[in-house]
């Protein structure tokens, strides 16, 4: 994002803003628009056997960061159960949902970050490997 201006022809002031890219999280995998926050709702609604706390991972960039199977990391609940059942479930429930296949990484309850604002869901994980 940019200002481009603190004022105007017509006499009024103000910040001119230009966006650049995106402003929301939404990716594209095999022309289905993935939005986050649904993955995020998909898996809070197995809680409490998942805390609904995910992290989406893009390990290449882009267009090949968002082939099929999409590595999203969630964490498990108190009420688990069965690691791998739970696995399997979610993996289903996002396909048959989403329209997307993922490879869900279950990770224990609170090693992912938490965010006091708007939760950061997707991770570029090539951005952070120069």
């Amino acid at each position: 994002m940019e200002v481009t201006q603190t004022d105007c022809e017509c006499g009024r002031t103000g910040f001119g803003i230009r966006v650049f890219g995106r402003t929301d999280d939404m990716f594209i995998v095999q022309g289905v628009n993935v939005y986050p926050a649904a993955v995020r709702d998909t898996v809070a609604s197995l809680s409490p056997r998942t805390t609904g706390i995910i992290e989406i991972q893009m390990h290449k960039t882009p267009p090949e960061g968002w082939e099929p199977p999409i590595h999203v990391k969630v964490e498990y609940g108190k009420d688990a159960g069965n690691l791998d059942a739970l696995k399997k479930e979610l993996e289903t429930m996002i396909r048959d949902k989403l329209i997307f296949r993922a490879n869900i990484e279950l990770v224990p309850p609170e090693s992912l970050p938490r965010y006091e604002y708007k939760a950061k869901l997707v991770r570029k994980i090539y951005d952070e490997k120069t």
